[in-house]
């Protein structure tokens, strides 16, 4: 009888032991009598969860805007307005003479929303430049000017000429982007809308002397349309609150260009000409930037340098023929801006 009660009591040790182990963290029971089997967790495959979980916070959702100052020259063909012949025997020599558009400044400012996860955002831009650039210039002693803007056969001489440019720039883009986070230092923004473009690029020239009496002559082209654009903007993370970035987009944008001509003599008593034709193209358009950003906190500080090119955008009526005064072309030029740009940028 003791014998069998040691037995149990025995027994009774031995399941209380296997139980205590079982309840061990880290370690698991085995059904077969084999040694438990301790769990093995390594730290580093947990980290980068972790990590993802905290560079998606970083986008944040909600109201933002810019404010950029822009310090751009617009280029373009198509601004002659005198060719300068040192000697006035009826050979044309010489160097042609040209207006030249000023480095001015512009405003760009913009205004957007960011939608929490998705990283998709919705903005409205605005961009306005207003340029103008003259020049003059003055027969040599024994020389004669010879006009570019007047019909042949008319004012073709003069002694003083003076030219003027002048170019209104409007642009108004509805984007629509998404964000993409490549890995902790690339983020990739791609993004589509609609521009909207009023651009108008004057000319006009006044000469005097010779065959010109307080002569004026004065070509216009005035461009309104809309259409799709698209783009890319890719930034690199340099430092802890500095990256770079580079961005370039693209767009087919269709209007309506307004050309028109006018050339007056006799102080404006005499009209030579006055033309004017519409157009309904289809205007192609690339823009590329570059740059640096600063980043704290809620604001930014961005610099930069961007050129932007409309293929065909200025469209022109030129009178050629001194025999038959009616025969005109079509002239079709491009226009280019480049500069600098400051940009502050601020999260609500």
């Amino acid at each position: 009888m003791n014998g069998r009660m040691l037995l149990l009591a025995i027994l009774a040790f031995s399941v209380g032991t296997a139980r205590a182990r079982a309840a061990e963290p880290g370690k698991l029971p085995e059904p077969n009598g084999h040694p438990p089997v301790t769990e093995i967790r390594v730290p580093e495959l947990e980290a980068p969860v972790a990590h993802v979980a905290e560079h998606e916070k970083a986008v944040e959702s909600g109201f933002y805007g810019t404010a950029e100052y822009l310090l751009m020259r617009p280029r373009q063909r198509g601004l002659t307005y005198a060719l300068v012949d040192p000697v006035d025997d009826l050979t044309p020599q010489g160097r042609l003479r040209s207006v030249r558009n000023d480095l001015r400044s512009g405003l760009s400012v913009g205004l957007g929303y960011r939608f929490e996860k998705s990283g998709w955002d919705v903005a409205f831009l605005y961009t306005t430049i207003h340029s103008r650039g003259g020049d003059q210039v003055n027969a040599p002693a024994g020389g004669v000017l010879y006009p570019q803007m007047t019909r042949p056969g008319l004012t073709d001489s003069a002694q003083v000429a003076i030219a003027d440019s002048r170019i209104n720039y409007n642009v108004y883009d509805l984007e629509f982007g998404k964000l993409i986070h490549n890995d902790e230092h690339t983020q990739i923004r791609l993004f589509t809308g609609i521009r909207v473009a009023s651009i108008d690029q004057t000319v006009s020239a006044g000469y005097n002397g010779g065959l010109a009496d307080a002569a004026f002559a004065e070509s216009s082209s005035n461009f309104n349309g809309a259409g799709p654009m698209l783009g890319a903007e890719m930034r690199w993370k340099m430092f802890h609150n500095l990256s770079m970035f580079g961005k370039a987009q693209g767009g087919l944008i269709y209007g309506r260009t307004r050309s028109s001509l006018v050339e007056t003599n006799n102080g404006g008593a005499t009209l030579y000409s006055d033309v004017n034709e519409v157009f309904r193209p289809v205007v192609p358009m690339v823009g590329l930037a570059i740059g640096g950003t600063y980043t704290y906190r809620g604001l930014s500080f961005s610099a930069g340098y961007q050129v932007v090119n409309w293929f065909g955008l200025i469209q022109r009526v030129t009178l050629i023929d001194d025999f038959s005064e009616g025969r005109a072309i079509e002239q079709t030029e491009d226009l280019s801006l480049e500069g600098v740009f400051f940009r502050l940028g601020f999260q609500f």
